[in-house]
């Protein structure tokens, strides 16, 4: 159990900064639309040239993005912390699991789109490419995402064998 401890902790002050950063993220955004002159910024350097409007919506999606992301962790943290308590085969682990996977790949969804369509219409550039630069990577969200999705699918069949066990005996 001092693994999961260990676990439960690191979550959960990832969640805690994930909150700074959604708390602090809103009125950056304001900033950006009321006063876009006294922001001079490069955003991971997508938005050169780009217009108002755009620089508007691109910062939004990637707000969009970092708040499921921040869900997906906080649904984490509650199956971690029903694991702490002992709760193993529960729906709310099985249904936390699902949705925080769920949230996983909707933000990697997210973080990608967006700026793909922006650079084909907005630049005309036609490019693909997938990052993987580590956990950050778009690569590594939709992993964690479809690993999470079938760890709630085997905590579900489990449950279901359990159930029958508990029936035969």
């Amino acid at each position: 159990m001092k693994r999961l401890a260990f676990l439960k902790t690191i979550v959960t002050i990832s969640f805690i900064l994930c909150m700074v950063a959604v708390i602090f993220g809103l009125p950056f955004i304001l900033l950006v639309v009321f006063f876009p002159d006294t922001v001079p910024f490069k955003f991971n350097g997508q938005l050169d040239g780009a217009g108002r409007a755009q620089v508007i919506f691109l910062v939004s999606m990637f707000y969009l993005g970092h708040c499921v992301f921040t869900y997906g962790i906080y649904k984490l943290k509650a199956t971690l912390e029903l694991f702490y308590k002992k709760v193993f085969f529960d729906d709310r682990v099985i249904a936390a699991l699902n949705l925080s996977g769920k949230a996983f790949i909707i933000a990697a969804v997210v973080w990608v789109v967006p700026p793909f369509f922006y650079k084909v219409i907005a630049n005309g550039d036609f490019e693909m490419g997938i990052d993987f630069s580590g956990f950050g990577s778009t690569f590594f969200s939709l992993s964690i995402g479809l690993f999470f999705i079938v760890l709630s699918e085997v905590f579900a069949n489990a449950k279901q064998l359990k159930e029958e066990n508990d029936l035969t005996v």
